[in-house]
């Protein structure tokens, strides 16, 4: 079945999971704002370790900037000061690459 979407719908992160727990975690609503919370903790906690997945900026020969970053992260508020930094690095060379070739998409939060 995947195989016959993708290949109508021509795009490689199109996927389907099956998570029957997920579908108990729907259903069950004790607690449910405290495991979101919790989750939302340990994620938050990773993306920080991962630099908000922003992994290089620097300046190359010619006065080009560079800007690599491997995701969209849903942390928009926590990820700011990081991408800003990085932008604001790179925000009076004459040209920029940004490097997406290793992003795996993510989190549409951070788009406008």
């Amino acid at each position: 079945m995947l195989q016959d979407l993708q290949k109508a719908h021509h795009d490689g992160h199109l996927r389907f999971d099956y998570a029957p727990a997920m579908a108990k975690d729907l259903t069950d609503t004790n607690g449910v704002a405290q495991r979101r919370k919790t989750g939302d903790s340990l994620q938050l906690i990773n993306m920080r370790r991962r630099n908000f997945a922003f992994e290089k900026a620097e300046i190359l020969s010619g006065n080009i900037g560079y800007v690599k970053f491997n995701g969209f992260v849903g942390f928009v508020k926590e990820a700011t000061p990081t991408f800003a930094a990085g932008f604001r690095f790179v925000s009076n060379t004459d040209a920029l690459i940004i490097d997406m070739r290793d992003n795996g998409g993510g989190s549409p939060a951070p788009i406008p």
